[in-house]
């Protein structure tokens, strides 16, 4: 991310909601540090200020994606974590956003997830099996509303010489 926010100034925002935060990056106008995950309104003042600084949307597709959403979801639980993000969601589609979000589903009650999940557009798994002694991940894509895709699963490889 910190090349991210060197490389990209006026185009690539961060917020780092960590207590630590002023020790994982210098303060630059495009990083925004929040003390953690416990104060929702701070983060969605954070949110605000940025969407003030943006230049208007041009063609260029804009990207949000959220890291906290298993943060949220063990320090506020699933319906407040659900408002939230009820609440969000649209303010980031209405500034030209596609937004995408990180959950760990292991880490919580499968209706906690699902409470979540409903929220977005589609969603995009990616797990392990064991084969021949060693795990290999795949990505599924178990939906994509408007939006036509493989419904295979498909092999991730980190180099496609290993195929």
């Amino acid at each position: 991310m910190k090349d991210l926010v060197e490389r990209f100034p006026s185009r690539f925002c961060l917020f780092i909601c960590n207590p630590q935060a002023d020790s994982l990056i210098e303060d630059v106008p495009n990083v925004f540090k929040l003390k953690g995950v416990q104060n929702l309104t701070e983060i969605n003042i954070a949110l605000r200020s940025a969407f003030r600084d943006l230049p208007p949307s041009q063609s260029k597709p804009r990207r949000a994606h959220i890291e906290i959403i298993s943060d949220i979801l063990l320090q506020h639980g699933a319906t407040r974590a659900r408002r939230w993000l009820t609440g969000l969601l649209p303010e980031l589609k209405s500034n030209g956003f596609t937004v995408t979000a990180t959950v760990n589903p292991q880490m919580h009650h499968p209706a906690d997830v699902q409470a979540i999940l409903d929220l977005f557009e589609g969603e995009i798994t990616i797990y392990e099996k064991s084969q021949k002694r060693r795990a290999k991940r795949y990505l599924k894509i178990k939906r994509m509303y408007n939006h036509r895709y493989v419904e295979d699963e498909l092999l991730l490889v980190k180099n496609a010489l290993e195929l």
